[in-house]
């Protein structure tokens, strides 16, 4: 395609010089017929120039509007492929990408220090997945090194969708007053405190909450418990 590119710009530099040439071949060849008064016969030794040049330089505008034509129907073939593939099906690696991207300062990356930062993975990992994302039109590689990468405008749309399904997926947080069960203990419980509650701001399933149940003499004991080992039930019976 970037030979068909060169060919198309080729030809649109030589578009006028080869359209003014068609113009004075044509003069010259029906010129003394219509004006013979303004524009003389050709000697016969170069009757035979006009015709050539018409043909050639017509031959070369042809080539031209062919190019340009193909260069459109690559470009619009192109785009429908991107416009489908970016609304397709996302493999596993290729939404941890998007999403990591999407926590990015300026939605962008480098892939060297995503593989620092990810023991498991390798360099070439996330090269494929990020040559498979620019196919898609959802990212953008620099062009001086291939290893930056950045959000599309379609790529951020994307994210942004990815982000919404994952937050709708996820359990409300617990608050104050829900009543829980712990798994490994089956003990109904009350959430008493969360970290919300007092002022902090962070993640709440990541944080334990401090839970209240009564002991069999009847006092009130009160533990912290992780959200993980925690089910959230109706009633405590």
């Amino acid at each position: 395609m970037d030979l068909l590119k060169s060919l198309v710009e080729f030809a649109q530099k030589s578009k006028a010089a080869a359209f003014g040439l068609v113009m004075a071949a044509l003069l010259f060849i029906g010129g003394p017929h219509y004006a013979p008064g303004v524009i003389p016969e050709l000697p016969k030794e170069w009757a035979w120039a006009p015709w050539f040049v018409l043909v050639f330089c017509g031959a070369l505008l042809g080539i031209s509007v062919l190019l340009g034509g193909a260069w459109l129907l690559w470009r619009a073939v192109r785009g429908v492929y991107r416009w489908v593939a970016a609304r397709g099906k996302l493999e596993d690696d290729e939404v941890r990408f998007l999403l990591t991207l999407g926590k990015a300062t300026d939605h962008t990356i480098y892939l060297g220090r995503l593989a620092l930062s990810n023991p498991g993975h390798s360099a070439l990992e996330f090269q494929s997945t990020a040559d498979k994302l620019t196919r898609r039109g959802l990212i953008n590689r620099n062009p001086w090194d291939n290893d930056i990468c950045s959000l599309t405008v379609a790529g951020r749309g994307r994210t942004l969708q990815l982000q919404r399904e994952m937050g709708a997926s996820k359990p409300r947080p617990l608050r104050k007053g829900d009543w829980v069960r712990h798994h490994e203990s089956g003990r109904a419980m009350r959430v008493a405190q969360t970290p919300n509650a007092i002022g902090l701001a962070v993640d709440a399933a990541s944080v334990p909450v401090i839970c209240e149940w009564h002991e069999a003499d009847g006092q009130i004991a009160r533990s912290p418990f992780h959200p993980d080992a925690l089910e959230r039930i109706d009633s405590p019976q």
